[in-house]
């Protein structure tokens, strides 16, 4: 008897350690994805105060040519991350410029709504390029940036307006403001379920 006993006592005691280190788990999981889901929510907050407004291009600017020397390399590339240990200064950077009706003032296009307060650098850049240590993988980063440059200088050419928005003193070119929601929901739901599995491995620990 005092043999069973001692047993039941041990796996008791194995089992409230196994729930406890599982509610630990869970609630530091949760606060981590709490703060995530608050900064997500921030951002979208800001996506819901862009207002949608016209640009016309007045300016476009892209890499046409490779440089031969480093002192070469302009404000038309940027470093991509071309695989493990390795950077490329010749990722392209195209940068489209714009001003809205009845002002005289020109902005640099930023691609996506972020923060009001974001420092644009490039419309459309290169963050990745797998192949980038290669020269003739540069050579098709250029034409790859003459493509996306071109609709842009058809509207600089025609005077065309299309419709951008405005965050703050930025004006950004897109805002996707479902995909940040369906982000924000995730987590909510991620977070709540860490919470539940938390108040239950918690009320498994009292018995």
């Amino acid at each position: 008897m005092e043999t069973t006993n001692a047993n039941s006592q041990v796996q008791t005691q194995y089992k409230n350690g196994e729930s406890s280190t599982g509610a630990v788990l869970c609630g530091l999981c949760g606060i981590v994805v709490g703060v995530i889901l608050m900064a997500t929510g921030i951002v979208v907050s800001v996506k819901f105060s862009a207002e949608m407004t016209s640009c016309m291009v007045t300016n476009v600017t892209y890499p046409t040519e490779l440089p031969s020397t480093p002192e070469e390399i302009n404000d038309n590339f940027v470093r991509c991350d071309c695989g493990k240990f390795c950077m490329s200064d010749l990722g392209y950077c195209v940068k489209v410029y714009v001003s809205t009706p009845g002002t005289n003032a020109t902005f640099l296009l930023g691609n996506e709504v972020e923060t009001s307060s974001v420092d644009i650098q490039c419309t459309f850049y290169e963050k990745n390029c797998p192949l980038g240590e290669q020269m003739s993988d540069r050579l098709l980063a250029l034409n790859e940036a003459e493509e996306i440059v071109s609709p842009y200088l058809n509207f600089m050419n025609s005077s065309t307006p299309f419709d951008c928005y405005k965050s703050g003193d930025n004006l950004f070119l897109n805002n996707n403001v479902q995909a940040a929601i369906n982000i924000l929901i995730g987590l909510g739901c991620f977070t709540g379920f860490c919470l539940i599995l938390t108040v239950l491995f918690a009320r498994y620990d009292r018995r």
